[in-house]
């Protein structure tokens, strides 16, 4: 799978040395403002891009270049980091973390040299994840080569260090995991913990070091004896008779589901008539499931052709193409239902993630569809599946979907006039505007089931200033001495404040 290149121009000496250092930078960096802040912003950005920068450096320094599209996932890393420091949404960060660490992970494989050409998305995650690591591991022996040639460590040495960088994650993972499954070692843990309580500054110092190791072993591997990663093997690519039968029985499925449901699935509020469920029943009954079918039919695709090769057959194209013609109706039933959903209850974040998510699958679809009948090269369609799913994930999160749930609603909740209780408390900051316009316009509040004070939910943290590490603009637009909409004072700052007038 690959083999070790020869050392750069630089003297190895030198070479090490500015990659422990870089290393060590970027790790009491990351411990500094990420793993020892409360929660995420301004840092995370800030980070990536010293990251980035550092990165750079070194590959000019050391005479490794990397691809230019590489730029391309580093740019969508810095954009997904830059959400942090923008918006507040808990769905959105969950979206933007997932993309960050994605697009992050396609950055290092080619600084490290990969080739990432990925017929499956699957080798895309098994290289990312599983394999660099643990060649990264291997890169702590570079430790060893810092001391002046006189005087460096027994050749017996190098070993250790790589069992050491490889034996610490694992004790972590499995500590946790023990702890999680078995309540007494839990406790047997916490009390040892308590015993040996060591100072905040100790834990400092072991946490910067182990984050100063990570990031050098990442440098080692990128910049440090590097590794020639050959193509991933594919089979002999003659599975085109399996690939028929399969598509065919799958094709034969979708047909009878379809036909037999086609007036349940399609036939809206009156199909909603004749049955015996509520509004929300038949809305919701089923979505989930295919929603999820839709999903397995572009791994389908993928996996199929990854056996039965990029060019495909008349017939094989003709049998894909009915699937996502019967893919396509399950994703129009699908929005059918989401719309009569919507039409009864008003839109919520959750249900404009879903509207997001079956464009994304449609996209896909119609991505897929592209490269069967032009016979265009896998790997291509797993880039270009990537650079599309980050592109649909930063519009949904720069689309601020707390707020846009509350402008979709306006309509209905000044008809009602009243807003759910629980509805304000889940919003985020970037729903503060449309909170302060609703109570201005007279809407009142429902008491929803709420067991918490405010500062135990969500728009309780627009208060929470914590350092400029965190700092958020989203949040740093609310004036905490202000009365919150319809539930008022509830900081020092505002309760003073009203105290004093």
């Amino acid at each position: 799978m690959f083999n070790i290149l020869q050392p750069f121009s630089m003297s190895e000496r030198s070479s090490v040395l500015a990659i422990v250092a870089t290393g060590v930078l970027l790790g009491v960096l990351f411990y500094a403002l990420i793993v020892d802040a409360d929660g995420l912003g301004i840092n995370l950005v800030l980070v990536q891009m010293v990251f980035v920068v550092a990165v750079t450096v070194l590959a000019r320094r050391t005479g490794h270049a990397f691809r230019r599209v590489a730029w391309v996932a580093a740019a969508f890393s810095l954009m997904f980091a830059a959400t942090f420091a923008l918006y507040a949404s808990p769905l959105g960060h969950a979206v933007a973390g997932v993309g960050f660490l994605v697009s992050q992970a396609v950055f290092v494989l080619y600084v490290i040299g990969h080739h990432a050409d990925f017929h499956h998305p699957l080798q895309f995650l098994y290289s990312a994840f599983l394999v660099i690591p643990i060649r990264a591991m291997t890169r702590v022996s570079i430790f060893c080569h810092v001391l002046p040639q006189g005087s460096r460590l027994p050749s017996s040495a190098s070993p250790i260090f790589i069992g050491l960088g490889i034996l610490i994650p694992l004790l972590i993972v499995f500590e946790a995991l023990f702890a999680s499954a078995d309540p007494l070692f839990e406790q047997y843990i916490s009390g040892m913990f308590d015993v040996i309580s060591l100072p905040s500054w100790i834990s400092h110092m072991f946490g910067t070091a182990f984050w100063s190791v990570a990031f050098v072993a990442v440098l080692g591997l990128s910049f440090w004896r590097r590794v020639a990663f050959k193509p991933h093997m594919r089979p002999d690519q003659s599975g085109h008779t399996e690939s028929v039968v399969v598509l065919g029985g799958v094709i034969i499925l979708f047909a009878t589901f379809l036909i037999v449901q086609a007036s349940y699935l399609f036939g809206g509020e009156a199909a909603f008539q004749a049955t015996d469920y509520t509004f929300s029943e038949y809305a919701r009954r089923g979505f989930d499931e295919l929603v999820a079918v839709a999903t397995i039919v572009i791994l389908l695709f993928l996996s199929l052709r990854f056996f039965h090769g990029d060019r495909a057959t008349h017939v094989l194209r003709a049998l894909h193409g009915v699937l996502f013609g019967e893919t396509l109706l399950v994703l129009i039933s699908a929005i059918v239902r989401m719309n009569l959903y919507v039409d009864a209850y008003g839109y919520t974040t959750a249900r404009l993630f879903t509207y997001w998510f079956l464009a994304v699958v449609a996209a896909l679809l119609a991505l897929a569809f592209i490269h069967l009948i032009r016979d265009i090269a896998q790997p291509r369609f797993v880039r270009q599946g990537l650079v599309l799913v980050g592109v649909f994930a930063l519009t949904f999160v720069l689309s601020a979907p707390d707020a846009m749930s509350f402008r979709l609603n306006t309509d209905r909740i000044l008809t009602q006039g009243s807003v759910n209780q629980i509805d304000v408390y889940n919003a985020s900051a970037e729903a503060y505007d449309m909170l302060v316009r609703l109570e201005q316009d007279g809407v009142a509040i429902e008491d929803g089931d709420v067991n918490a004070s405010p500062f135990d939910l969500p728009f309780g943290s627009y208060y929470h200033r914590g350092n400029w590490r965190t700092w958020n603009w989203a949040k740093s637009r609310i004036d905490p001495a202000q009365p919150f909409p319809w539930l008022g004072c509830v900081t020092e700052a505002c309760l003073k404040i009203q105290s004093d007038q």
